[in-house]
């Protein structure tokens, strides 16, 4: 799993947040997965004073690709905590970014990305996500 991006902010100036701050939990980064296998995508969210982003503000997080795969719009369900299913349609290596968006129009956006290795399934074997 992710780190928790509480534990890195530092607080909030003032109780009132500034920031967002994504954090991929689910592909991580230097992961592998399969074309055409479903993914579980996680991200969780929260701002720099630890208040979780959540669909019922009008908050939102869209997961795009370098790599022309659909953009992904994931759902709250809840703590912070946002998931989508992914199924990777280009085999290369790719940078994968969580867009964040807040209602709170005084919240900048911090974006978080990673690098996932998209592979041909194996024949015979069940779908994995491995570590490079």
């Amino acid at each position: 799993m992710g780190s928790n991006p509480k534990l890195v902010t530092g607080g909030c100036g003032g109780g009132q947040p500034t920031l967002l701050l994504p954090v991929f939990q689910e592909p991580i980064d230097y992961s592998t997965v399969q074309t055409g296998v479903a993914s579980t995508m996680r991200i969780y969210a929260v701002d720099d004073c630890g208040n979780p982003l959540t669909q019922a503000n009008g908050d939102a997080i869209q997961v795009t690709f370098n790599n022309n795969d659909v953009p992904l719009n994931l759902q709250d369900i809840g703590a912070g905590v946002w998931e989508g299913t992914w199924t990777p349609e280009n085999r290369e290596q790719i940078t994968l970014q969580a867009n964040p968006f807040s209602a709170n129009a005084s919240l900048n956006s911090f974006d978080a990305e990673i690098t996932t290795a998209v592979q041909s399934p194996a024949s015979s074997a069940a779908p994995q996500i491995s570590g490079w």
